[in-house]
């Protein structure tokens, strides 16, 4: 399409031209018939051919249809009329950006920079392309453009370029450099994520949120960011407290996540029945999201109903996209709840406590040598076979030995003693005879 778009540029420029389409005419034909669209380019490179703002917007629509040959052709006889033409420039950047040719996209957007050093865009795409590799060029061209565009808050842009990259450990620390009473609310929403999912600083994001929901009342999110930060916290209270208003208000749309948070803060303040409603609730907006089925199962083990958690945690497990040994493990918990409601010593109790088992040494197939599953082995098999449960006891506190916490290998011990309480007789101290 290059050699035809070249070939017809130089004969229509021997011919004297009669009505000229519009871009938007020439958008829709590039869709439906490439060769009149090619013509009608050619009329419309030779009516504005000393005007590269015009070219450039000709040849964007050839870009945006993946025609790169032609696109990249018009942009080159641009530069043939105006060499030191910024918007050329600009648009052959974008041209080897689509391309990912990092490298000649960058060149030509620092040459927009040199054409023209008061547009910020040139500065700001360029940064974009180095900020992960070469974050340091990138940095320094956003120090470059706060030289030469002083009205421009420079600082904030390069928070807004991490941002953008998906860095927010990044774009906090950029944020945190600039005046806040100079950020937008888009701003302040970003600051708020990047604090939240990039540094896992909650109190600094709620900080931020109070500040955030003074200038802007009106907006939710940061209603709703706060007191999601406020659980991420465990200051479960005032996280009740926030999150209560915010469910009472029926012009609040109530998403997955509020239900998800509202289901933890009310777990979190011990109001169990509320909090199994919230995380059905957030099941029944998106059953995709199998982590609410995960949350249900959880809540119905605070309710003492270990049968019930046991058929949500399954349901968990089959919508899962893998099981990993941690689910086996905590199904295996879930039984081992149900064993110990079983009346003592109870062949129900017995099986129900090897079905533990049998999970735990599922678990045990997707993670060897992780001394809590033989601790949990070794804590089920004692309500069925003792020998056992001291074999898996000694095999969690010698796998733990130098890993696990001192209360972790104290609860061991004490198991341990109960399996074998003679020999814990005959390691108690000697009563001091009477005198």
């Amino acid at each position: 399409m290059k050699k035809i778009f070249i070939s017809l540029v130089m004969a229509m420029l021997a011919i004297p031209t009669f009505a000229q389409m519009t871009l938007e005419q020439i958008e829709s034909l590039i869709q439906t018939d490439s060769k009149t669209a090619q013509k009608e380019a050619v009329k419309f490179f030779k009516k504005n051919k000393k005007d590269p703002q015009a070219i450039v917007a000709l040849g964007r629509l050839f870009l945006k249809a993946d025609d790169y040959a032609t696109a990249e052709d018009i942009a080159q006889k641009a530069l043939a009329v105006n060499s030191k033409s910024a918007d050329v420039h600009m648009f052959l950047g974008d041209i080897w950006y689509k391309k990912e040719d990092a490298g000649n996209a960058a060149s030509e957007y620092e040459q927009a920079v040199n054409a023209n050093p008061t547009d910020t865009t040139a500065y700001l795409k360029y940064a974009n392309i180095y900020k992960d590799k070469f974050p340091e060029q990138a940095k320094q061209m956003i120090e470059r453009m706060a030289q030469n565009c002083p009205n421009v808050n420079a600082k904030l842009r390069l928070a807004d370029m991490y941002y953008r990259g998906n860095h927010p450990a990044e774009a906090a620390k950029a944020y945190a450099q600039c005046n806040i009473n100079d950020f937008t609310e888009t701003d302040l929403s970003n600051y708020v994520f990047s604090l939240s999912i990039g540094e896992k600083n909650f109190e600094k994001a709620v900080e931020v949120c109070k500040i955030a929901e003074q200038k802007y009342p009106e907006n939710v999110a940061f209603k709703r960011f706060e007191f999601y930060n406020l659980a991420d916290l465990k200051q479960y209270q005032e996280a009740d407290s926030l999150s209560e208003l915010f469910f009472a208000n029926e012009n609040y749309e109530k998403t997955y996540m509020d239900y998800i948070y509202r289901g933890h803060i009310l777990k979190g303040v011990r109001k169990y029945e509320p909090s199994l409603a919230a995380f059905q609730k957030a099941y029944e907006l998106n059953d995709k999201r199998t982590d609410a089925l995960a949350a249900v199962a959880d809540v119905y083990s605070y309710l003492d109903n270990p049968t019930q958690a046991i058929e949500t945690y399954k349901q968990y497990m089959e919508k899962s996209s893998s099981v990993t040994g941690s689910m086996y493990s905590q199904l295996g918990n879930y039984y081992y709840e149900l064993a110990q409601d079983a009346e003592a010593g109870s062949e129900a109790q017995m099986n129900t406590a090897k079905e533990a088992d049998g999970y735990y040494l599922k678990a045990l197939e997707k993670t060897p040598n992780f001394y809590m599953i033989n601790l949990y082995r070794g804590r089920a098999a004692m309500l069925y076979d003792k020998t056992l449960a001291s074999e898996q006891l000694n095999i969690a506190k010698e796998l733990g030995a130098g890993k696990a916490p001192q209360g972790v290998i104290n609860l061991i011990d004490k198991y341990l003693k109960q399996c074998n309480p003679e020999e814990a007789q005959e390691e108690a101290p000697a009563e001091a005879p009477a005198e």
